[in-house]
């Protein structure tokens, strides 16, 4: 698969694309999830957490340099077949279906609590995906430009939750390393998933305009994310406590809730506003390459085609999680195994360009 100029991502609109698919819903959990396992260490399983996002931009960095213009899809049927490789390419396509699903499911569900309790889910799930299914229609320079305009205009996300450092104790943190070296490495696990998404740089590292710059654009997001999933379990640990935090569903919210700026009843809603066009961003970025995926696998039917055709399906999917409870309790279930396929389809996939290379290297 070759990009055309139309189709190209500039650099930033690369790395904001990956930053985009690596803040999902979990943003607003996260805290808690580590801290289940890692209490009061759980930001330092949130750094360590960026072992894999890293392992699979370095891969990706090491692929690209062989096969530049073939994606991971392409390779596949290269290396495995039409019909292995295809069958290889739907389960990790299907993914990112899984994901564009979850946060929406995740959004309508915070959405209905926090800000509008009057709108049904697929009141809201509807005019939501009209807006994702018409960004995603439109290609991929446009979820490029949509990404670096969302970020800019909402950075300010990521420092509102900033102001409760001043309010919190560092004894609530202390002491580091006190929960065991063990615990937060079983922490670590939960912010792997916390970084599921990145898995996208194999399907569109084809459209960077300058390839060679794949690794760098990569390392930036994820210093970024990590930056962010770090200081954000650190305020809550800072400001909530390990067993206060775990009486709340989304702490963060929580957080937010108790900043308090003149004129403004409630800085909450300036929060979750920002945090939902953020989300936004994130569903566009998945549902677009869900489609996308799915046109470079039957090679017949056009990525606009299936943005159409899998509108209903995943409309009706994203309500069926039901409460946040039954939601999280089917992904815990689901998303492992896809992160574990993903980790199993990648490596394979590198492995086989080795060889390949070395092949090449040895009749040369």
């Amino acid at each position: 698969m070759k990009s055309n100029i139309e189709n190209e991502l500039t650099e930033m609109e690369f790395t904001l694309v990956l930053i985009g698919c690596m803040i999902g819903i979990g943003i607003l959990s996260l805290p808690n999830d580590v801290i289940k396992i890692s209490k009061q260490d759980g930001w330092i399983s949130a750094i360590l957490g960026a072992v894999y996002p890293l392992y699979i931009v370095f891969l990706a960095s090491y692929v690209s340099k062989s096969y530049p213009n073939e994606d991971i899809l392409a390779l596949s049927k290269k290396f495995f077949g039409k019909i292995f490789g295809n069958i290889f390419n739907l389960i990790f396509v299907l993914y990112f279906g899984l994901l564009t699903t979850e946060v929406a499911s995740g959004v309508y569900n915070v959405l209905t609590i926090y800000i509008v309790p009057f709108l049904n889910k697929w009141t809201i799930l509807m005019v939501m995906y009209c807006s994702i299914a018409y960004t995603a229609y439109q290609g991929t320079k446009t979820i490029g430009r949509l990404n670096e305009i969302i970020f800019f205009s909402t950075i300010i996300i990521f420092l509102i939750p900033l102001e409760a450092i001043k309010d919190g104790s560092i004894l609530n943190i202390r002491p580091v390393f006190g929960s065991g070296i063990w615990n937060i490495v079983k922490g670590t696990k939960e912010t792997i998933f916390a970084y599921a998404g990145i898995e996208i740089i194999f399907l569109i590292y084809p459209f960077l305009k300058n390839n060679t710059r794949l690794k760098a654009c990569g390392l930036k997001s994820i210093a970024f994310c990590v930056a962010v999933y770090a200081t954000f379990t650190i305020i809550d640990i800072l400001y909530l406590g390990i067993d206060t935090s775990l009486l709340f569903i989304w702490p963060l919210v929580t957080i937010t809730e108790s900043i308090m700026v003149p004129v403004i009843n409630s800085f909450r809603y300036i929060f979750m506003s920002l945090w939902a066009l953020t989300m936004f961003k994130n569903i566009c970025n998945e549902y677009f390459i869900f489609a996308h995926g799915l046109s470079e696998i039957t090679k017949k039917v056009h990525r606009k085609i299936f943005v159409v055709l899998t509108f209903p399906f995943i409309v009706v999917i994203s309500g069926l999680y039901g409460n946040v409870v039954k939601a999280r309790k089917i992904l815990s279930k689901i998303i492992p195994v896809c992160v574990g396929f993903n980790l199993f389809f990648i490596t394979l996939i590198a492995i086989f360009v080795w060889i390949n290379n070395k092949k090449k290297n040895s009749s040369v």
